[in-house]
């Protein structure tokens, strides 16, 4: 198990005192876990309101240029995990900051 799902278990037995032991409590984060990589998996986008969004973006293969040498490359296809925090999220993390009036959406 690593580190850091048994770290989140031992926060959240500490936050929900109706766990039982920490065992219970490592199980529910790693079937969390287990359930977020399936939904990413299947439907592409995950959304945890006040948090963010985590989404798959797939980029085109391609005849890439190497910036220093100048040769030209093939590049396969290939998926990547982007994650957007939430603006409740981006608040929380930027509470000692001076205020910046958001635009109005």
């Amino acid at each position: 198990m690593p580190t850091f799902v048994r770290q989140l278990a031992e926060d959240l037995l500490e936050d929900h005192r109706g766990i039982p032991d920490l065992k219970v409590s490592i199980e529910l984060c790693e079937s969390f876990l287990r359930v977020l990589r399936k939904r990413i998996y299947q439907d592409g986008e995950v959304l945890l309101d006040e948090f963010g969004k985590f989404t798959v973006v797939t980029h085109a293969g391609g005849i890439k240029a190497d910036p220093k040498t100048g040769i030209k490359y093939q590049t396969t296809p290939r998926s990547v995990l982007k994650f957007k925090a939430s603006d409740g999220m981006v608040d929380l993390l930027n509470q000692g900051r001076i205020a910046r009036k958001r635009p109005p959406a």
